[in-house]
């Protein structure tokens, strides 16, 4: 549900080929003296803030992780604007985590991006097998129970193949139907959303990541400027760092020195672009294709004129979609212009002291 940022250099090394999803970049080369503090490019204004800022040995009590699958419990509470709740609800999401050695993500994200969007994003990225897996078993599961007639019918469908036809009889003709398979398959989707972030550990790969909300303590101040001042030094331990893109993102100067900060501390890490609207655009047709279908089975059930279908298909649902897919495509476009018109000069912060 990715894509990679930008194509592998050769000095990664002949024998060390990532995934098509991951990318390795060059540690970037230091300023000379006359180019350090040049008008030309910002820096941060104080030398002490960007040295600690640029620090990849944090305290060992500082490096916490939190799972993926944790983090999106209780309806990813963790992601909803968690600057919104309390101070004792925010010192509660950094009891989530754990001391940690280091993190399988980094998961780096604009606060201003909706977080529902988030939610979904990250829970369907991180569940999408195990949705798989679940609506075929119980697909399977209902269409036994079908054929050993367990379940009730709910209707009757007139079916002729080759020189079979289904039986005529009264008061009913035609094969009986019902729609367990398709609703065992659209409820097994459901339920699988909401099981996904309480699945144990053996069941899933590993997911240890950084999310700032839990990971920094932020309803202690200083435990908090500490939390910020060592951001170099998680990167550092991070296996990858995963941009959950939305179209402010490339905005914000948080953002964007996660970025870099990442490439100059891990050269060797993998970076990967994730737009959130890949996610958010499969569960919509996924959600869609089940509510058509549902559709379809209740018009072939009741024997409708064929021309209710067509005047079905022609008024679908899935038209619907269509708005949701063309906002979608205005986000792919904000991420195309904002890779090839990314200005440092334009990218802004809550807190001007940050610069």
């Amino acid at each position: 549900m990715s894509v990679s940022l930008v194509p592998c250099c050769s000095d990664c090394g002949a024998d060390v080929r990532p995934p098509a999803e991951e990318v390795c970049a060059l540690p970037l080369q230091p300023l000379s003296d006359d180019e350090e503090g040049s008008p030309a490019s910002p820096v941060l204004t104080s030398k002490s803030r960007l040295e600690a800022l640029t620090n990849v040995f944090p305290e060992e009590s500082l490096v916490r992780s939190i799972t993926l699958r944790k983090s999106l419990q209780q309806f990813g509470i963790l992601w909803r604007m968690p600057m919104a709740h309390t101070s004792q609800t925010m010192a509660n999401f950094y009891d989530w985590s754990e001391p940690a050695q280091g993190y399988d993500y980094f998961l780096s994200h604009a606060w201003r991006t909706s977080g529902w969007l988030k939610y979904f994003s990250l829970l369907f990225y991180s569940s999408h097998n195990f949705l798989l897996i679940l609506m075929l078993v119980v697909a399977f599961i209902m269409y036994a129970i079908c054929m050993l007639d367990l379940l009730p019918t709910l209707g009757y469908i007139r079916l002729v193949a080759s020189d079979w036809t289904c039986p005529q009889n009264e008061p009913h003709p035609g094969c009986p139907l019902g729609p367990w398979v398709l609703v065992g398959g659209f409820l097994a989707v459901v339920a699988g959303l909401l099981i996904a972030p309480y699945l144990p550990s053996f069941c899933t790969s590993s997911d240890l990541c950084f999310v700032d909300a839990a990971c920094i303590h932020q309803a202690d101040p200083e435990k908090k400027q500490a939390g910020v001042d060592a951001i170099a030094g998680f990167l550092s331990k991070s296996r990858q760092l995963r941009i959950l893109w939305s179209p402010p993102y490339f905005s914000r100067l948080w953002c964007v020195f996660e970025i870099a900060a990442y490439r100059k501390v891990n050269p060797r890490g993998a970076l990967v672009l994730a737009p959130m609207f890949v996610e958010r655009t499969v569960l919509l047709v996924v959600f869609g294709a089940f509510t058509m279908a549902g559709f379809f089975w209740i018009i072939d059930a009741n024997n409708y004129d064929p021309r209710v279908k067509a005047i079905f298909v022609a008024f679908n649902p899935l038209i619907l979609l269509v708005h949701f897919l063309r906002s979608n495509a205005r986000d792919k476009t904000t991420l195309l212009q904002d890779l090839e018109r990314f200005d440092l000069e334009n990218v802004h912060c809550s807190l001007d002291s940050d610069r």
